[in-house]
């Protein structure tokens, strides 16, 4: 199954009626694929790995990568709260967001 068991059209619609959008995190060496999944929230489809050369890797129930340093992590999930996105730039120590939204602002 591809994503997740729970990504049903009705729930993803629901999801998105929710003000759900699509995200991307960037892995480095002060911000790890640990701490992502200690940030990202519960309820979140981690959906594919992009590594630096724009290779995709689709995140399966069967499947979940780890990603290292350069990789970005793409997931649909419910809306960031600005004060999300400024506490996880600081933990990255990075002022340029890690955390960035695909969707409507």
């Amino acid at each position: 199954m591809a994503f997740d068991e729970q990504a049903v059209f009705e729930k993803l619609w629901r999801q998105h009626v929710r003000a759900w959008t699509f995200y991307k995190t960037r892995i480095t060496e002060n911000y790890s694929y640990s701490d992502f999944l200690g940030d990202c929230p519960s309820e979140a489809i981690k959906l594919l790995v992009l590594d630096e050369n724009l290779k995709v890797q689709f995140i399966s129930t069967d499947t979940e990568p780890e990603p290292g340093v350069g990789e970005t992590v793409v997931y649909y999930g419910p809306e960031r709260t600005v004060d999300q996105n400024v506490e996880d730039q600081e933990k990255s120590g990075n002022e340029n967001a890690d955390h960035e939204s695909n969707g409507p602002r």
